[in-house]
This record gives structure tokens, sequence and C-alpha cells, in this order.
């Protein structure tokens, strides 16, 4: 009775949030399109490499392409310093990536 009475309110909480199952639905929708997107441009070549494991600038990238700064992160200059201990390291794997993590 007590899970029965958990999944109720759980059912009820969303039905308040979204309104209707067409927008629940339309909001579903939203996050596999951008998840499908983050997955398919983590490397910063744009190539799809899913059984790899995720480097912490290809995290970043992907996160900064999500949200539509990759135009900004391409017009950072090459010369900037970043303030990171491991900043000779990006330069050396990912030389175009400095403005993604700026």
């Amino acid at each position: 009775m007590k899970k029965m009475k958990n999944v109720l309110c759980l059912l009820l909480i969303c039905f308040l949030t979204f309104g209707s199952v067409s927008q629940i639905m339309a909001a579903k929708d939203t996050k596999g399109t951008a998840s499908k997107k983050a997955r398919v441009q983590t490397m910063l070549d744009s190539t799809f490499q899913p059984n790899q494991p995720v480097t912490r600038i290809q995290a970043i990238t992907s996160i900064v392409r999500l949200i539509g700064f990759e135009n900004e992160a391409k017009a950072v200059s090459a010369s900037t310093k970043l303030p990171f201990k491991d900043a000779s390291q990006l330069d050396k794997k990912y030389p175009g990536a400095k403005g993604y993590v700026v």
C-alpha cells in the first residue's frame, strides 16, 4: 500500500509540474536529443568513439557545445594563458581546446 501511495504521489507531482502528457513527452524528447548530440560530439574532432572513456576535456567540450558557446570557444586565441597546472598537457594533446576551458 505504501509503495502504491508513493507512485501516486510521484505521478501527481509530474502532472502538476507538466500539466499534460504531451508536455512530459516533449521534455523527454528534448532530453534525448541533447543526450544524443553530446554523445556524438564528445571528441574534439567530432568523431564518435563509444567504447573509449571520456576525458575531462571531452566532457567540457560537450557541455560547451550543448549550451551553444562553440563559436565563442573557437574564437579564443591560441596564445591565451591558462591558469591550470596541467595547461601544457592540454596544449600538447588538444591544441584547439583552449577556448573550451577558458
